[in-house]
């Protein structure tokens, strides 16, 4: 009997070992896009082997192709393009060779640069995905048919566990047909643990955890409320730093996104620590949309002149909504916001996983 346990063991140690080289060898990723500009972009794939890249990109219905050689140890690739010009349409292709000179990886897609400040454009925000990936796929779907999405937010929560690498290749899976041409910008949810695999995943402006960019004329702010951010943390320093010195710049908008919501009729109710700290600063400077997740429902509430979101319909199993919500808008969906920026007009529209409006608004420009 012991002999058996002893060989069972050990075979059970072998299967195990050969299931992980399967999965292994089937980790790929991508590729995928963020941090776009005007004049720039990032890229970024994941490959089985590492080894030697060849990326390729031009001006789409031109002939001339420009090309970038990587070499890399590590499995996360990335590469920073530059030299383009505003609101223009290029496709790039990117073939990676292991050691061997073998071919692992292939990727191709087509993207946009930014607009001109004061140009309109479309944008889409969602959050709270997880393991819904059923919901997730559909929704995709639906994304993928809305017109000329410039770039996508999610409130985080991506994935189920931060340190769940299948959970991880789900995700870039699902979005795949997405995020090869339209750049994403996430912020970290409680979800994504200490956030080393979303760091490793994502490339994203300033320091990452916490960021910030400007489309059009509209300044973008993500915020990571997994770390302090109480009135002597060095974030929400940065945050009133980057809300004084954007104002001098007068956007049309401020928008700031994160997981934790200050306010919400879930069963996650509001969060004290965001409405001590964040709420005043969001207040004093005028932001007028804050965009948030975790509560796993669609909310709006109009609270001074801010409209504050909770968007977390995005996979995860739903939540219940108060009988006593004080909000405008408070629906258990899943769903996705489309944004319609129109140069005068915020417009938003909130669309179910049938792809039906369940609330639409709109957003005055900010006057000076």
């Amino acid at each position: 009997m012991e002999k058996f346990s002893s060989f069972a063991r050990s075979s059970m140690l072998i299967f195990l070992f050969l299931i992980s080289l399967v999965y292994v060898q089937a980790a790929e990723r991508g590729p995928y896009l963020s941090n776009v500009t005007q004049h720039a972009i990032t890229i970024a794939w994941r490959v089985k082997k590492p080894g030697i890249s060849i990326v390729e990109f031009r001006k789409v219905n031109t002939n001339r192709w420009s090309r970038i050689t990587l070499e890399s140890t590590k499995l996360e690739q990335s590469v920073r393009l530059t030299g383009f010009l505003p609101n223009t349409s290029y496709e790039y292709q990117i073939d990676t060779f292991d050691e061997n000179k073998k071919l692992c990886f292939q990727g191709k897609g087509i993207f946009k640069t930014a607009v001109k400040s004061g140009m309109p454009f479309n944008f889409i925000a969602y959050g709270d995905n997880r393991t819904g990936y059923e919901i997730h796929r559909r929704l995709v779907e639906h994304m993928l048919g809305e017109e000329d999405i410039r770039f996508i937010i999610n409130t985080g929560d991506l994935v189920n566990s931060g340190y769940d690498m299948r959970s991880w290749d789900e995700f870039f899976e699902i979005t795949k047909p997405l995020l090869n041409h339209i750049p994403f910008y996430p912020c970290p949810g409680n979800h994504e643990g200490d956030g080393k695999e979303y760091l490793k995943n994502f490339y994203l402006p300033g320091n990452e955890r916490y960021y910030s960019f400007w489309y059009s004329d509209i300044l973008f702010i993500a915020l990571n409320t997994n770390e302090a951010f109480d009135d002597w943390s060095t974030q929400y320093k940065w945050f009133w730093r980057t809300l004084k010195n954007g104002l001098k710049k007068k956007p049309a908008y401020v928008v700031a996104f994160f997981h934790h919501p200050p306010f919400s009729d879930g069963p996650h109710g509001d969060t004290e620590e965001v409405k001590r700290y964040l709420v005043p600063l969001i207040e004093r400077y005028k932001v007028v949309l804050v965009l948030s997740g975790h509560d796993h429902i669609y909310e709006h509430f109009l609270i001074g002149n801010t409209h504050y979101i909770v968007t977390g319909g995005g996979g995860a199993p739903l939540y219940r909504v108060n009988k006593t919500s004080r909000g405008i808008k408070a629906i258990s969906a899943h769903h996705y916001i489309v944004f319609e920026y129109t140069g005068k007009t915020l417009r938003a529209i909130v669309k179910d996983v049938d792809g039906a409006i369940i609330d639409e608004f709109a957003i005055p420009r900010r006057s000076y």
